[in-house]
């Protein structure tokens, strides 16, 4: 990877150069367009992918008739689509230079891409595919050239198991509109023996004018793994809502990751006004001098259970009962903390309850003594003592009977 800071310095590095990757900030669309002619005007086939803020988005279409690769917005990067967007513009200059390059070179680029890719005609046959988009779809690789996608037996469906009807799959909506489509989540029968989850992104080809749309590549990505892990995510957080306790998760800088129902309920704040804020901003829980140590014990991988007080966010205070579990990355570093408690308000009052008749059985001048069933004595006062001549010490666990 190199860095040019001008067109002149990209023309210079032209034979250099797999894909360009221009930059453009607000404002400069007309001088981003004449430096997109100038560098197509030197080297036709060259991948450009051009990058302009979220406000100058209505110009992609212009940059894409300059001769462009592809337009990404800002957003689009953060979404992580850079890669696969300079993977396309690259595969598809490597084929604009099949004269120069060979066809065994091009179809060795397209191979040994991790994604699946699928070249159609206007009408829907497959005209080429690598080895990887036949595996995804679980066909023989050499069964699917000349046939076309829309197939019944691929059985595309929506997230719901809607099926999908052929002029809302990618490719067709490619076709009609002339514009690339990203990212549509579809599953699609895996040689029929089960379903894969497929990210679809389809682009555009044109004659060689540049002009009426000829075909379309499209490129698949099996993200059945990530949506069987995300599906497992969510039926831990269904899970974890279910519960009663409540459970509060912080990074390491006390910001809150996840934040279930039974906290919403017991602290009164929803888990969208939390999230992202410092566990602090919603006054969840009281200062406590224990609290570097128990940061210390956790930084160590060990957990920590104990009383603590906590706020609701009406500023009343009650008394819980948690346990701070570490989360470690595959190093052993501390990358969050996992908080289960339960309000023990119920269980303090019945501890008051019972100190306060313990005091006033204790200050009774009266004797007082308690023993089981076995006439063992369990509890023996000041009065006892007085009366009986046997210190609380003496008395309790003996027969009553001394």
């Amino acid at each position: 990877m190199q860095t040019v800071h001008s067109t002149a310095d990209a023309l210079r590095a032209l034979s250099s150069i797999d894909c360009l990757l221009l930059c453009f900030a607000p404002g400069g669309i007309e001088q981003a367009l004449a430096d997109v002619d100038d560098l197509m005007l030197a080297d036709p086939g060259l991948a450009v992918v051009i990058v302009t803020e979220d406000c100058d988005a209505s110009h992609g279409l212009e940059f894409l008739h300059r001769g462009a690769s592809d337009h990404l917005t800002t957003s689009d990067v953060r979404d992580h689509r850079l890669a696969r967007s300079i993977t396309y513009a690259v595969a598809r200059s490597q084929g604009g230079r099949t004269s120069l390059l060979g066809e065994h070179h091009f179809r060795s680029i397209v191979e040994s891409l991790g994604d699946g890719v699928i070249v159609q005609n206007r009408q829907g046959l497959i005209m080429s595919l690598n080895h990887r988009a036949a595996e995804i779809f679980g066909i023989p690789h050499d069964a699917t050239l000349g046939r076309s996608s829309t197939l019944s037996e691929w059985s595309p469906c929506d997230m719901h198991g809607r099926a999908i009807p052929l002029e809302e799959r990618p490719g067709h909506r490619c076709v009609a509109s002339g514009q690339p489509v990203r990212d549509q989540l579809l599953t699609v029968d895996a040689g029929g023996q089960s379903r894969a989850w497929v990210n679809m992104s389809s682009y555009p080809l044109r004659d060689h004018r540049g002009g009426a749309v000829s075909g379309v590549v499209t490129v698949l990505r099996d993200v059945t793994a990530q949506q069987a892990m995300a599906e497992s995510v969510r039926f831990q957080a269904q899970l974890l809502d279910a519960v009663g306790q409540c459970v509060i998760a912080t990074d390491t800088e006390g910001r809150v990751t996840y934040w279930n129902r039974a906290a919403e309920r017991v602290h009164g704040w929803r888990a969208d006004e939390v999230l992202g804020r410092h566990v602090s901003a919603a006054g969840t829980f009281e200062s406590d001098p224990r609290t570097r140590d128990i940061v210390d014990l956790m930084v160590r991988g060990e957990s920590w259970t104990g009383d603590l007080w906590a706020r609701r966010r009406d500023g009343s205070r009650f008394p819980i009962l948690i346990t701070n579990t570490p989360v470690l990355d595959a190093s052993g570093n501390m990358t969050g903390v996992i908080g289960v408690f339960t309000d023990i308000s119920e269980r303090v009052a019945d501890e008051q309850k019972v100190r306060l008749l313990s005091s006033i059985v204790e200050a009774s001048p009266d004797g007082i003594y308690t023993t089981d069933l076995n006439g063992t004595v369990t509890s023996w006062n000041e009065g006892a003592a007085t009366l009986y001549g046997y210190r609380s010490h003496e008395a309790i666990g003996r027969h009553i009977s001394i």
